[in-house]
């Protein structure tokens, strides 16, 4: 039987990826791979996943050993993903292709294991992964599509926060909100023009004093 233990983050350090692989309960194969740092803590997992079962084809293995591989994970994430049949995102569909494998006759098996509670192979897998961070070579580069559009949005945000800042209308408004990811948390959908008008106070001062953000006139 052959157990692989493998680990994927994506941290200060970069999106890192660790795999051990046992076979008959003896440790035999490590790997340790780099993702584009704008990669996904998702993608790492997956990756792992797919190294581990291309390096099945380049491990001699006793034909005595039972056909079985079984891949322990931390994250039910991709297990769920590997489910669903409406997810066909890349990884995902690079794992279920296992044509090769299953020719062969093997049975492939995933499980979940907690994480950081004593399986020794979850450590090393882990142990891997941060040394991983220290590789030049990237194995992977297809920066996700919610990964683009949290960008942009920073992007946007930043932009508008600028020139949030040296506009010289709204000055009372500013004097509420001077930052504009304040401002988007806030309950109330009034605009930001700051005109002075009673209408606007009358529907961002309630919203304030509920918030605690200024605070409340005593009553005469």
């Amino acid at each position: 039987m052959i157990k692989k233990f493998i680990d994927g983050s994506k941290n200060e350090h970069g999106v890192v990826l660790g795999t051990a692989i046992y076979i008959q309960n003896e440790l035999k194969h490590q790997m340790k791979h780099k993702l584009h740092d704008r990669c996904s803590n998702n993608q790492a997992e997956q990756m792992a996943i797919v190294k581990a079962l291309q390096a099945i084809e380049t491990i001699k293995i006793n034909k005595n050993i039972p056909r079985t591989i079984i891949i322990n994970k931390d994250s039910r994430i991709t297990l769920e993903s590997l489910k669903n049949k409406k997810n066909q995102n890349h990884l995902i569909e690079e794992i279920r292709k296992t044509t090769a494998l299953e020719k062969e006759n093997w049975n492939i098996e995933y499980t979940w294991i907690k994480a950081h509670v004593g399986y020794y192979g979850n450590e090393i897998a882990d142990k891997l992964a941060k040394e991983a961070a220290r590789n030049s070579d990237i194995c992977y580069s297809k920066i996700p599509k919610s990964e683009i559009d949290h960008q942009e949005r920073e992007k946007g945000r930043e932009e508008w926060q600028q020139q949030w800042d040296h506009t010289t209308k709204g000055s009372v408004t500013k004097e509420f909100f001077p930052n504009i990811k304040d401002r988007l948390k806030t309950k109330s959908n009034t605009q930001l023009h700051g005109n002075g008008n009673s209408s606007w106070k009358d529907k961002i001062i309630p919203t304030l004093i509920q918030d605690n953000r200024v605070p409340r006139m005593p009553l005469h």
